[in-house]
């Protein structure tokens, strides 16, 4: 097991270069970089579901990601996807898992709790409306990303899903002890190795407290003679499975928040690390500053609040409040510079280096082509210049 780890260590730093001090690594994905699956080319002629309408699939795994149910579901669709599907008296839970085992078509056919899906939060607005989240365990292990979104309407009927579960069920059957050749410690030391260019024995790291939930925290030994760029905090590592074209494969969850002595900064990634092979599956830089400006309708000072429309607030409402072909005149946009607007909690919605308007949780662009919802052709807001988007209206 040594030697296997030094060698995943060396290929780390190989491919890494030193990087203490150097640029920060940029974020990564496998499952984007790999091929679709056997599965996915099968799926390529989409199996269809009336009342239900399959926005986005993706390509490589096979599965959608996106369904838009009809409020007006055909006498064909499944009886639980109907307008007179009596939900308003149930939970929205119960109303969310009765629909979307409804949807198990669309799914490879199986259910909910074939899949491991089960409920972890529940979410209702002041308008009544509720999102039930769900996310997928598979023999007692945290499916990575595995999970779904349900939007319910007032009446605990089912309007869209977003999400998907993984349909790889064989890995209940592992066994865990064969699959996770690396242990925690291990896999944080390949990820603390990729992230800094340092070699880190995992010898040196032992267990900071009682594990938390599904997380054990790790930190130097005591005795360890300090590192160049070194944890500021433990590290916290889990168990979880990862999901690529060909199925689940084992990993470990791990995040790192590093830094160099005397520095006032440090960096805070998220990594997944095979555990099997000690590959890197995924990194993502945790924290994000990037401000970006946009020529708009809106307040020049915080918090920027939207106007009612091109021609500002004072002409609603109607001045007269007859129909008298008052046509009001456009007043002129504001540059506005920031990263997201206070009353959003203060996250950013573009990412750093971001060229069109695609961020966190959520995608503008101009619907311009059959059907709804996002197709080619319809353009997003693309770059004026460095970080600004200050186009003309014409």
């Amino acid at each position: 097991m040594k030697s296997l780890l030094r060698t995943l260590a060396g290929l780390a730093l190989a491919l890494a270069g030193t990087k203490a001090g150097a640029s920060r690594p940029q974020d990564y994905d496998a499952l984007p970089e790999s091929a679709p699956s056997t599965r996915a080319r099968a799926a390529s002629e989409e199996q269809e579901l009336p009342g239900a309408r399959v926005l986005h699939r993706d390509t490589r795994l096979g599965v959608p990601t996106f369904v838009w149910v009809s409020k007006s579901a055909p006498s064909t669709a499944p009886a639980s996807l109907r307008a007179d599907a009596p939900y308003a008296r149930v939970a929205p839970a119960a109303a969310a898992r009765a629909q979307l085992d409804a949807l198990a078509p669309l799914y490879g056919g199986r259910s909910l709790t074939q899949l491991g899906a089960s409920v972890s939060r529940v979410s209702r607005s002041a308008q009544g409306t509720s999102v039930v989240t769900l996310k997928q365990e598979i023999g007692g292990l945290e499916v990575f990303r595995g999970s779904v979104n349900l939007l319910l309407d007032k009446q605990n009927a089912l309007v869209a899903v977003s999400g998907h579960l993984s349909p790889d069920l064989g890995w209940g059957n592992s066994s865990p002890a064969r699959a996770f050749r690396l242990s925690a410690p291990e896999a944080a030391s390949v990820a603390f190795a990729d992230l800094t260019g340092q070699r880190l024995d995992a010898g040196l790291l032992q267990p900071a407290g009682a594990p938390a939930g599904r997380y054990t925290r790790y930190d130097l030994a005591s005795y360890a003679q300090p590192l160049e760029v070194g944890l500021r905090i433990p590290a916290r590592v889990k168990p979880v499975l990862f999901e690529l074209p060909d199925g689940l494969v084992p990993a470990h969850y791990v995040e790192l928040n590093t830094g160099a002595q005397g520095s006032h900064t440090s960096d805070y990634y998220a990594y997944v690390i095979g555990a099997k092979d000690g590959r890197v599956l995924f990194r993502k830089d945790l924290t994000a500053d990037a401000t970006h400006s946009y020529r708009v309708w809106a307040d020049a000072t915080p918090p920027y609040q939207p106007f009612a429309g091109p021609a500002g607030n004072d002409p609603i409402p109607h001045p007269t409040g007859t129909p008298n072909g008052y046509v009001p005149a456009l007043i002129a946009r504001n540059l506005v510079t920031l990263d997201s607007a206070p009353f959003i909690s203060n996250h950013p919605w573009l990412a750093e280096g971001a060229t069109e308007t695609t961020g966190n949780n959520a995608e503008a662009y101009a619907d311009l082509n059959a059907p709804d919802g996002f197709s080619p052709g319809d353009p997003h807001g693309q770059l004026s210049g460095p970080a600004e988007f200050d186009h003309p209206y014409d």
